[in-house]
């Protein structure tokens, strides 16, 4: 298709899909060549490519192209290393601390830590829930059952029971994704 960097710019500008697909082919290897020999890891650098593609695609109505596709991807893999570099760096300082003094941090520290966590996010998700919604797990909390809840708000059974499936299931899936950040760190 077009090998000149301006003509692939033009038709980037117009949403064109088959050329970001040709830009992608183009461009992908030498992006994740120099993000694995820097990172070391495939996976990381796989994700490297991919972030600084998904930024480009995001990017295209107010993207600019000043000096070709070489040198802004070269910029582009260079500042993700860099991030992801300081990144590391910040949680390999963290872990130090955490590990070499354990009186800052012991296990019941951590624990302590995580069933705050755990409070707060159970508090957030429980706000973005209906006032109603609300009200009904919390009744339901504090030992109510569901018939009691029922009369107690002038409601049915059933209404008592479809707003505790909601709020089960809000729970449920955004404590799933704290549990797994806990199994990742």
């Amino acid at each position: 298709m077009y090998k000149d960097d301006s003509k692939l710019k033009n038709s980037f500008d117009l949403n064109n899909e088959a050329v970001f697909v040709e830009i992608y082919n183009e461009h992908w290897n030498k992006i994740y060549r120099i993000a694995k020999s820097r990172l070391n890891c495939p996976h990381e650098a796989e994700e490297v490519v991919q972030d600084i593609f998904l930024g480009l695609w995001k990017n295209r109505e107010s993207f600019v192209l000043a000096k070709g596709f070489e040198n802004y991807f070269s910029i582009a893999v260079k500042n993700q290393i860099i991030n992801r570099l300081a990144k590391k760096a910040r949680m390999r300082s963290l872990e130090d601390v955490i590990v070499n003094d354990g009186s800052v941090l012991d296990d019941s520290s951590v624990n302590n830590i995580r069933m705050y966590d755990l409070q707060q996010q159970i508090q957030f998700s429980l706000r973005s829930l209906s006032q109603r919604c609300q009200t009904i797990f919390n009744l339901k909390y504090q030992g109510y059952s569901q018939r009691h809840i029922a009369e107690k708000l002038v409601i049915s059974e059933k209404t008592v029971e479809a707003n505790l499936s909601k709020a089960r299931k809000k729970l449920k899936a955004e404590l799933l994704i704290m549990f797994l950040f806990w199994l990742i760190y």
